[in-house]
């Protein structure tokens, strides 16, 4: 083991790409806070769970558990139901 170390340029530039990255992201999902549909962006915000999974099992083959592919089963079903709640007509 290593321990800690600085990163090289590389490192460095995989940093600030990230960390711009999610400057942006965080920009976009209050934009969608403030101007749209509140209900739908919090639960489609919860498909960052999905991507992640998604990755680690084709980077990583990290495979997850029985009850991770509950939790994203439930994601699904919850962003399905929050569309179709957000896209139901309103009534008066």
């Amino acid at each position: 083991a290593e321990g800690m170390r600085w990163p090289d340029m590389q490192g460095w530039v995989l940093l600030l790409s990230i960390g711009a990255s999610a400057l942006a992201a965080q920009f976009a999902l209050t934009r969608a806070f403030a101007r749209g549909n509140t209900l739908l962006a919090v639960t489609l915000q919860y498909t960052g769970v999905l991507f992640a999974a998604g990755w680690g099992i084709l980077l990583w083959g990290d495979v997850p558990g029985t009850a991770s592919w509950l939790g994203m089963a439930l994601i699904v079903v919850c962003g399905i139901a929050s569309t179709w709640i957000s896209s139901a007509p309103k009534r008066d």
